[in-house]
């Protein structure tokens, strides 16, 4: 320790503890007593450790309370049952953050757009951003059996609803979107 610590450090001498040379408790072999100056610095000290923890708490409120803008960007068949739901219970519980919720199925650039956090359907592809699945969709497909019958079975079923070609008859044929172009 530094010199400066020296001064504070009580010292125990004749069955008193000092402080700067000040007695602040007396002992005896059964008891301690505090002397006038230990009574004085204890209430010094007590109201110092009260206003050290007062701040304490006081700095945390702010820690504790969220505030701001939350930017989401998600998918339109996705937010309904799965982003909603999530942005009002975030909502009741940070009552101070406001979220803007951007719903399109196209892939955005999250810095041109400011997004926070972008929420998308499918595979990524190769991007240079953090990604997590957090869940797994089942498709299914429905289409009249007059359509089937008049454009046929996709063969994968992306091409469902891609404008792929669905037979081998469509293969001549450019369409778009499934309409014939």
């Amino acid at each position: 320790m530094g010199s400066g610590s020296q001064s504070v450090k009580p010292v125990h001498s004749n069955g008193h503890v000092k402080f700067k040379d000040r007695k602040l408790v007396r002992r005896t072999t059964r008891c301690l007593h505090p002397t006038p100056a230990g009574v004085l610095l204890f209430e010094w000290l007590r109201a110092a450790l009260r206003d050290i923890e007062d701040a304490r708490t006081e700095a945390g409120r702010d820690a504790e309370r969220v505030t701001g803008v939350l930017r989401i960007g998600a998918s339109v068949l996705f937010a309904p049952n799965y982003i909603v739901p999530t942005a009002t219970a975030f909502m009741h519980r940070f009552p101070d953050v406001e979220i803007e919720l951007d719903l399109s199925d196209a892939l955005a650039d999250l810095i041109a757009s400011r997004f926070d956090v972008s929420i998308r359907i499918g595979e990524l592809g190769a991007v240079s951003l953090h990604s997590k699945k957090i869940t797994q969709l089942r498709r299914v497909v429905v289409a009249a059996p007059s359509y089937l019958a008049r454009r046929g079975y996709p063969k994968v079923p992306a091409c469902a609803w891609r404008g792929c070609p669905r037979s081998d008859a469509d293969r001549g044929r450019a369409t778009s979107r499934g309409r014939s172009a």
